[in-house]
């Protein structure tokens, strides 16, 4: 029986997850636009507000994941599992609108593809929120349900 509450439990897993993950994008567009120069032609506080996004959906998904896996192991190779299902239904490697349709629909639920869209459309097209604001509502929507059932997944963990 833990003396916390599982959203104060989430929160603890969550918090230094979304800091560290927004430094680390910093890091990275600061690497990208200043020595590989990619242009970044939107704005800077719409793709960090987006990244955000992005970062917490991806949480809720590793709390997900901890919370089922009885192991360290286990969740080690959940998410290697789970970077796998990204990558391929991101439309990183091969466009989504390609796939078969039942696999379109499964990138539906695929955080980094909405992502992907974001940032294409931010850093190199310079659009504004307008131009990919359905992305933006899935990313929000995706965070929102994936939070829901992981914290109902602790309550069954945690008592």
């Amino acid at each position: 029986m833990a003396p916390l509450s599982r959203w104060e439990i989430l929160l603890g897993k969550a918090i230094p997850a979304l800091i560290i993950g927004a430094l680390n994008f910093l890091l990275m567009l600061g690497v990208a636009v200043g020595f590989f120069h990619v242009p970044l032609r939107g704005s800077f506080v719409l793709l960090f507000a987006v990244t955000l996004l992005f970062i917490a959906a991806e949480i809720g998904w590793g709390v997900l994941l901890s919370s089922v896996a009885r192991t360290q192991q286990q969740a080690i190779l959940f998410v290697f599992i789970l970077a796998m299902v990204d990558i391929t239904f991101s439309g990183y490697m091969v466009p989504v609108r390609n796939l078969p349709q039942a696999l379109q629909m499964i990138a539906q639920v695929v955080p980094m593809y909405h992502y992907l869209i974001a940032i294409r459309a931010v850093m190199l097209k310079g659009a504004g929120l307008s131009a990919f604001w359905p992305h933006v509502l899935a990313l929000a929507g995706l965070s929102l349900a994936v939070a829901v059932i992981a914290a109902s997944s602790m309550r069954r963990r945690v008592g």
